[in-house]
């Protein structure tokens, strides 16, 4: 505490002159009161506020005190995006093995200070990086094509932001020439400052991370586009901007690896992420927002993993069709879209199913507009493709919440492979899992919230009448069904539904059911 009688002096910057001075002195609970005192001041400026929380973050780890330190760094990063000694701080003070928010904050430090790097920082460094590496190394296998599907969470995250065994391939750019002339250079992870950058028809050099709210564009075409002649791509804190009429990121061919960490993707004119032709892209901590397609599409032979990924208010939540090979959700929030938020498809057909297809197309002869005709021709494409590699469609969600759905919560069909595992599903229309088509689904803990009425915009895909409810399995001949554990809100007629229960029954292996329960709602 300060001697008898002494005050600390008013106003931002004498606290951070007087906050210093008791720093220096090895005073650090003095001056943590001192940087305090500053930041109460009503007239402080947000450069000033920038500066004494990291200042003050800096005298909490001396006091021993990691998440307070942590805090005031992240608060003072949202001020100064670009305050090195901030990001260095926040690093120290993540708990040892911190991979998702310690990369980053070490790489961004060692970016901005350049070659001014301290003993401390250079062993800092070299700590998250290798505690990096295995987490790299863990999702890599996770994400393998060689991988079977996941029965339960996979730990770690989907994607870490991997940090060369070098400092010095750690460059910093403010535009995008500077950029490429630091990725031909030899780095090979470029960190950009605040400001909107233009991408060359989607082609990015080296693994980018971005400071404070950097944008990536590129004009009418793929924000990024990442094909298997490059290496893994990794692109952390980025907005990916414009409305273009393209994917804001696609990644294609057989090898090809995107990973997309804290990235936003919001009124893409398109789908927001496309994982096609062999590709593979893991997701850590997205937000995708209002696209005019898909938030994610997978097909011919794509495979997705993803973590903690917000979805709101897309047309179609994520999709997995035409010879997609797997999709695995954990955390992750899918909401409003308008039409499914899950859409699985496998390539499986058999008569039943190849006759369903028939009396759908009779009840579809209106005229299609030109857009609706390409897409139509880029679906029968895919789907044409899946059958002739007879890929398998696998799909895990663990922990995840899919509601306000427009057109089901889940669509499973033509021999999909899915389980969930304590999902919650909530007021999907018209039904939050639609299970058919030979597909085997497995249900487990999950909650499943429904109202009973009757969709405002019916459903093509769903029985006439059908009112709001909860899993429903139609012809599912060869499929097979388990809802264990699993708690229903809702009408109790409605939880769980089955088409071809009873002596319709022949055909298809009936559900099974074990430990679930009810209440009215």
């Amino acid at each position: 505490m300060l001697p008898a009688g002494q005050t600390i002096a008013s106003g931002p910057d004498s606290a951070r002159k007087r906050g210093n001075e008791l720093f220096v002195a090895g005073r650090y609970a003095d001056a943590a009161a001192a940087y305090s005192a500053g930041l109460a001041d009503a007239g402080i400026r947000d450069v000033e506020r920038g500066t004494l929380l990291s200042n003050r973050a800096a005298a909490y780890l001396k006091l021993g005190d990691a998440p307070a330190a942590a805090a005031d760094a992240r608060a003072a990063l949202r001020l100064q995006p670009c305050n090195a000694k901030a990001h260095a701080r926040l690093a120290r003070a993540l708990p040892r093995g911190d991979v998702l928010e310690a990369p980053a904050a070490v790489a961004a430090a060692v970016a901005l200070l350049g070659p001014h790097l301290d003993a401390e920082l250079v062993s800092l460094y070299a700590a998250v990086r290798d505690a990096t590496a295995d987490a790299v190394a863990a999702a890599a296998a996770a994400a393998s094509p060689s991988a079977p599907p996941p029965a339960e969470p996979p730990a770690g995250p989907a994607a870490v932001l991997p940090l060369p065994r070098d400092p010095a391939a750690v460059a910093l750019a403010s535009t995008w020439r500077e950029a490429a002339a630091a990725a031909a250079a030899g780095a090979e992870l470029v960190v950009l400052q605040p400001g909107v950058y233009e991408t060359a028809l989607g082609y990015i050099p080296c693994s980018v991370l971005g400071l404070g709210g950097a944008e990536l564009r590129s004009a009418g075409s793929h924000v990024i586009q990442h094909a298997a002649a490059r290496r893994r791509l990794v692109i952390a804190n980025m907005r990916l901007g414009g409305t273009g009429r393209a994917a804001a990121a696609c990644v294609w061919g057989a090898g090809a690896q995107l990973s997309l960490i804290g990235c936003t993707v919001a009124g893409r004119d398109d789908v927001g992420v496309l994982v096609t032709l062999g590709g593979i892209a893991a997701l850590e901590g997205c937000k995708i927002s209002n696209t005019s397609k898909q938030a994610i599409e997978v097909r011919e032979g794509g495979r997705l993993s993803a973590a903690r990924v917000t979805v709101e208010d897309c047309m179609q939540g994520v999709a997995a069709a035409g010879g997609a090979r797997s999709v695995v959700l954990r955390e992750c929030s899918i909401l409003r879209s308008r039409f499914e938020g899950l859409m699985l498809q496998g390539t499986y057909t058999n008569a039943v199913s190849e006759a369903q297809a028939v009396l759908l197309q009779r009840q579809q002869q209106a005229p299609l507009s030109e857009a609706d005709a390409h897409g139509h021709l880029v679906s029968a494409q895919a789907q044409a493709s899946g059958r002739r590699l007879g890929t398998p469609l696998d799909a895990a969600l663990f922990g995840c919440t899919i509601a306000g759905s427009g057109g089901f919560g889940i669509s499973a069909d033509m021999g999909a492979n899915v389980t969930l595992a304590g999902c919650r599903l909530e007021l999907n229309s018209p039904i939050s899992v639609f299970i058919k088509g030979g597909t085997d689904a497995t249900l487990i803990g999950c909650q499943i919230i429904y109202s009973g009425a009757k969709p405002s915009h019916p459903s093509q895909f769903a029985p006439p009448g059908t009112r709001q409810s909860g899993a429903r399995v139609a012809v599912n001949y060869a499929g097979a069904v388990v809802v264990a554990g699993c708690a229903f809100a809702g009408p109790p007629g409605l939880a769980v539904h089955e088409e071809l229960a009873g002596a319709a029954a022949g055909g298809a292996r009936p559900g099974a059911r074990a430990g679930n329960a009810g209440r009215p709602r």
